[in-house]
């Protein structure tokens, strides 16, 4: 199934229409939009949705929908599961998570078969498991943790906050992804950083590759041996720091880490803050907000931004709360070096390919803006010193 023609050339007009709206309610305003890289390198579309909820947007809803119209409002004693505008939060929240389970066999949606209303069609109950392997595996369903945010194969660096699984808004795993032939990747740099407020123990840390046909395991398990600890505010090298990913699935697909055991070990009383909020708000959030509008928030106009959400979520940048945009200030202080914030994660990522930007963000400000943003980003990081 193709993604709705309308989350692919409407992104811009709809940003440039936020925006407008916005600057009426908002006093930090918004940015100048983002340029789109020309081209993703190294992978079939970048863009792919394949994050659960969006593969159920893009590729599940219409069908279900289609399918089991019945059950948009409650049928036969039983409560709606596909409640009309919250479909996917109705799906994967009834009855406990009946209907996600850790095997795709055994939800009822796919269980069911005929009954008052048809059967699922053959490409429909394919469409529909790759959805519930890649939910099962998000959520941590199948023993391991629940996965971390998701990136592309796309060459660069990354960084992958580990957040939603240790409530630590600085801890995080980067890594450089390096091509080596055909669909054979490498992984190097590959490093655990954890906050003040605590070490960070990571055991049996393994990849898995996210594809719109579900969700598998790297088959090699190479960082089975792992069992390592990084203390408050350390980096520690993730095994041998590098690892081989060959036979990479052909199809657009992503890849993020499970583990045996994710948890925070002499975890101290310990508040982390930004020194300088009023540095942050507006000169750095206003950029922000642009990012926010396109991916970055939940209403992000963009196919990917779903797994951008994960990623890292802006949507204060949208908003004058100013206790949320102190915590999205935390957030980016994890993503910047304040000694040299030039080489920052959070400034590489959106600085243009023509001054050395990396590909892997497939987004770019304009020269100008991404050099007021620059300026904006090392005075607030000196302050942060």
């Amino acid at each position: 199934m193709n993604h709705p023609k309308s989350s692919r050339h409407q992104a811009k007009a709809s940003l440039g229409l936020a925006c407008f709206a916005l600057l009426g309610s908002l006093s930090i305003g918004c940015a100048p939009p983002l340029i789109e890289r020309p081209g993703a390198t190294n992978t079939v579309d970048s863009t792919e949705p394949l994050d659960g909820r969006g593969l159920f947007e893009y590729r599940v809803k219409n069908e279900l929908v289609g399918s089991c119209s019945c059950h948009g409002q409650g049928v036969s004693g039983f409560d709606a599961f596909l409640k009309t505008g919250s479909e996917y939060d109705s799906v994967t929240a009834y009855r406990g998570g009946l209907l996600v389970p850790s095997t795709a066999d055994q939800s009822p949606l796919i269980s069911k078969g005929a009954h008052t209303g048809p059967a699922l069609t053959t490409d429909q109950t394919n469409i529909v498991k790759g959805w519930l392997d890649v939910e099962a595996v998000e959520r941590g369903k199948g023993g391991s943790s629940p996965t971390t945010p998701a990136v592309p194969f796309i060459v660069g660096d990354y960084y992958i906050s580990l957040r939603q699984l240790t409530k630590d808004p600085l801890a995080r795993i980067t890594f450089t992804m390096e091509l080596v032939s055909g669909r054979t990747f490498r992984l190097t740099k590959l490093a655990l950083t954890s906050g003040i407020g605590g070490g960070i123990k990571i055991k049996h840390p393994r990849l898995v590759y996210i594809t719109a046909g579900g969700a598998t395991l790297e088959p090699s398990d190479a960082l089975s041996t792992v069992d390592v600890t990084a203390d408050a505010g350390k980096t520690v090298t993730i095994g041998s720091g590098a690892i081989l990913l060959p036979n990479v699935p052909a199809s657009s697909s992503l890849v993020a880490f499970v583990f045996e055991q994710i948890t925070v070990v002499n975890p101290m009383p310990v508040s982390v803050m930004c020194k300088s909020v009023s540095l942050f708000t507006p000169p750095v959030s206003t950029t922000l907000a642009t990012c926010a509008g396109l991916c970055h928030s939940s209403v992000g106009t963009r196919a990917e931004a779903s797994r951008a959400v994960r990623a890292f979520p802006m949507d204060p940048a949208l908003k004058t709360d100013q206790a949320a945009l102190a915590n999205l200030c935390v957030d980016a202080l994890g993503r910047i070096n304040v000694m040299t914030p030039a080489s920052s994660i959070l400034v590489q990522y959106v600085q243009p390919t023509t001054l050395g930007g990396m590909a892997s963000h497939p987004f770019k400000l304009d020269d100008a803006t991404f050099n007021s943003f620059k300026a904006a980003v090392s005075t607030w990081a000196a302050a942060e010193k």
